[in-house]
């Protein structure tokens, strides 16, 4: 059967699976080069964030008055805007929504982030929460404030209860 067909056969079927894969070579290159992109984007925006000085004194203040009995909802009064701490509970809030944009537009490594600030994304998240509602809720219309550190969080909130639900099964289940 080999030897009826025509002899340009073999040289254009050589053609199309070299061209295949140099195809695939490119695509996983390309993507190889991508990730390493991400994953440096990542880094450079954690270590920027970690060293910005006016960032570290929001974050600071942002601690202090979630901890406080009514936690950052009093800050959330329009009474209260343009104070020091309102402005450090936005510029703590935007600093996430700004990490969150560039993990759902795939500029930043959405794994290396959640490795480095987890804890970070949940609890500030929790805290902001009902200062983000009062404010959402002087809003015309249905203006979500920061919602793509929102969806962060739901989705690192839904892994970190999927591991202890993992590990608390795991746990039990050993003899």
């Amino acid at each position: 059967m080999i030897g009826e067909l025509p002899a340009t056969v073999f040289p254009a079927a050589a053609i199309l699976l070299s061209t295949t894969v140099a195809v695939v070579l490119a695509s996983w290159s390309i993507r190889a080069q991508r990730k390493i992109a991400r994953q440096r984007a990542a880094m450079d925006f954690l270590a920027k964030s970690d060293q910005d000085g006016d960032l570290i004194k929001a974050r600071q203040k942002f601690i202090q008055l979630a901890r406080d009995k009514d936690g950052l909802l009093p800050w959330a009064d329009i009474r209260c805007e343009g104070t020091i701490e309102t402005e450090a509970v936005r510029t703590t809030l935007n600093d996430l929504e700004l990490l969150a944009i560039g993990i759902s537009n795939d500029i930043i490594d959405r794994a290396i982030v959640v490795a480095h600030r987890e804890d970070m994304i949940l609890s500030y998240f929790e805290a902001a929460q009902p200062f983000m509602a009062e404010v959402e809720g002087r809003q015309p219309g249905s203006l979500q404030l920061y919602p793509q550190f929102s969806e962060l969080y739901r989705s690192v909130r839904a892994e970190n209860n999927l591991r202890r639900l993992w590990h608390r099964g795991t746990a039990t289940s050993t003899p």
